[in-house]
């Protein structure tokens, strides 16, 4: 339902090394590359080279870029480095380079041109040329609006629901982008909007950072995905990927807060050292506490929870999500009997292991009553064409459960009753675990 043509260009090198980890791979080293734009901008910046140096180390330390590397694979996350690289040829005023990472930035998701604007906004403020601030917000308001005209056309071609705002918000039951400015000025929206979960997961993504953002005006640059992160019913840890846009704010704010403490300070050198210290051994510390942002399956009520062996879990390095049990080494095996050559259609969960596969195909979504999620029943052509059918019965979002779910167990059952009764006949079964090849006639 979102309109990503990132995917596009990392096709390219999806093409050289069709895997996963090919994705990964792009995604945390770019991820890791942002330390050195942050170096090299903070030392612009506060012309200190200690300083900026233990800036960019608590940024590789910082639990939220953890969490967000872990967490669900979305295109928001190439709007990290894209956007840090954005600000950075901005504030060294290279135009062309500028306007080709504003672009991209923008083609991550239909809600990053809205950050793009205030970009443009900031650029009047701060007094930049007019073809600066002109282009961006023209770019990025055309680009915006193209797309909640084209997204409909998709969505439509899917049978999803048209209107993008009555998709994302539907329970709000707002069908209109008018509708939902008139909830903002009711009774109801701060109740809403400042709901435990969302203050919960604010207050762990600012404190490694000591709340120093919230004094900088570029920190508020993101203010676009933390309005859509109190716009959704709770904030829970299996869509960590709205956080990866404001991560950048969060840094950037943090050298232009500094710079502000440093011009108070009477450019006293130690006053800035001393807050940047204070940051490192902050941002450091929190490793060794909670440091999932959002709601653990374990403190909402809901019935979407498959996979107990996570539930508890609070820390992104807690040994439970490294250590493979029988359960992971089962699945593993049930991988390796689909022979390489063979189309697939596997449950969500088991997609990212057979990456490779040229004919892949998620199971499940093209049946009636897969409407978990605020999914539409979808037809995707082929799944059931597929020479295997994987299917693990425990659908499992991020590793701790959670709401994106497609089928309840009962109708998987009913599924691969009708499969073996039908095209298919059952290869292997064992706990959760099921294999089914199709018939040849």
């Amino acid at each position: 339902g979102h309109f990503t043509p990132i995917y596009l260009l990392l096709a390219f090198f999806y093409r050289l090394y069709p895997h996963i980890f090919t994705l990964y791979i792009a995604m945390s080293f770019s991820f890791g590359l942002c330390a050195m734009i942050i170096f090299y901008l903070a030392r612009d910046v506060l012309k200190e080279e200690v300083v900026a140096a233990l800036i960019a180390l608590a940024y590789l330390l910082y639990p939220p870029l953890h969490f967000v590397n872990l967490g669900t694979f979305d295109a928001d996350l190439f709007s990290l480095p894209l956007l840090f690289l954005t600000f950075y040829f901005l504030h060294k005023r290279y135009f062309f380079r500028y306007i080709v990472f504003m672009a991209l930035s923008c083609m991550c998701k239909e809600d990053i041109p809205l950050i793009v604007f205030l970009l443009g906004v900031y650029q009047l403020i701060k007094k930049y040329p007019k073809k600066w601030w002109l282009t961006t917000l023209l770019v990025s308001s055309g680009y915006f609006f193209l797309v909640m005209n084209l997204a409909p056309l998709f969505r439509l071609s899917h049978h999803l629901e048209p209107s993008a705002s009555r998709a994302y918000f539907r329970y709000l039951d707002l069908k209109t982008f008018g509708e939902i400015g008139k909830f903002f000025l009711s009774g109801n929206a701060s109740s809403f909007l400042f709901e435990t979960s969302k203050m919960k997961a604010f207050v762990l993504f600012l404190l490694p950072v000591m709340f120093l953002p919230l004094f900088s005006l570029e920190f508020y640059l993101s203010f676009p995905m933390l309005m859509e992160i109190l716009l959704h019913r709770q904030y829970t840890n299996d869509v960590s990927y709205y956080f990866a846009p404001v991560i950048p704010f969060v840094f950037l704010g943090i050298i232009f807060a500094l710079k502000r403490i440093s011009r108070l300070a009477g450019g006293r050198r130690a006053v800035v050292l001393t807050a940047v210290l204070l940051i490192f051994v902050s941002s450091a510390g929190f490793n060794f506490s909670r440091n999932l942002l959002g709601a653990l399956p374990s403190e909402i009520d809901t019935p979407y929870v498959f996979d107990a062996r996570l539930s508890g879990v609070d820390n992104i390095f807690d040994k439970r999500f490294y250590t493979m049990d029988s359960e992971d080494r089962t699945a593993w095996r049930f991988v390796n009997l689909v022979p390489p050559d063979a189309s697939v259609a596997a449950s969500g969960d088991l997609l990212p292991a057979l990456s490779s596969r040229k004919k892949l195909y998620e199971f499940g979504l093209d049946i009636d009553g897969a409407q978990e999620a605020f999914y539409a029943h979808v037809t995707f052509y082929g799944a059931r064409e597929a020479d295997y059918i994987l299917i693990h019965k425990k659908n499992i979002c991020n590793g701790l459960g959670g709401k994106y779910v497609y089928l309840p167990r009962g109708l998987i059952d009913e599924e691969v009753d009708r499969l073996i009764l039908n095209e298919y006949s059952l290869i292997a079964q064992e706990g959760d675990f099921v294999l089914l090849k199709r018939n040849v006639f």
